[in-house]
């Protein structure tokens, strides 16, 4: 078991551990109904995935990679893409893994930890993330915990037979503060 980075209440955000991590990782990003909604399309195989996840877990300065943790089980990961330190902006993405964790708020957790590092472990000012408009979830996790619609980008991706829309979300940090406010709030309950 790794120590937490981040903790939470119900989880924490901790490194990615290849020996104990990567297994999961590669089931979650071949099961299509936990990418459903994700740019992976294709099957993806055994060294691809390594090789893929190494580059994203590496210590740079343009990734920040997390596994989700819940009672010391990797349920998901989530992360800081595109760091730009000029402009302090970063993008987001999430995947929660585990289906029968789906709707348990893990995600939602996840995103607070995630934007409390960005905002106030490094400095980050501004962070986006685009979404499918039919992915309702991820949108309401996303519009919970500060984030505003953006922008629209017109049939940016093919989902099921069809073009659909993406939705571009973003928050700052002013934006955030009373959402980290409540939450620390919660946690003293």
């Amino acid at each position: 078991m790794q120590p937490a980075f981040v903790p939470g209440k119900k989880i924490a955000l901790r490194a990615y551990n290849e020996r104990t991590d990567f297994h999961k990782y590669y089931e979650w990003i071949n099961d299509k109904s936990v990418t459903e909604y994700m740019d992976d399309m294709y099957p993806v195989t055994y060294e691809y995935a390594k090789k893929y996840m190494r580059s994203l877990a590496s210590p740079d300065l343009d990734n920040v990679v997390f596994i989700i943790e819940a009672n010391k089980e990797a349920v998901g990961i989530t992360g800081l893409y595109d760091i730009n330190d000029v402009h302090r902006r970063a993008r987001t993405r999430t995947m929660i893994g585990e289906k029968e964790k789906f709707s348990r708020g893990y995600g939602t957790e996840s995103k607070i930890l995630l934007l409390s590092y960005a905002f106030y472990m490094i400095n980050l000012h501004h962070i986006t993330s685009i979404v499918q408009e039919q992915n309702i979830a991820s949108i309401k996790s996303l519009e919970k915990v500060g984030y505003v619609r953006e922008g629209l980008l017109r049939e940016n991706s093919f989902y099921k037979g069809h073009w659909v829309n993406d939705i571009v979300f973003g928050i700052t940090e002013p934006d955030f503060h009373p959402v980290w406010e409540k939450y620390n709030e919660s946690l003293k309950k």
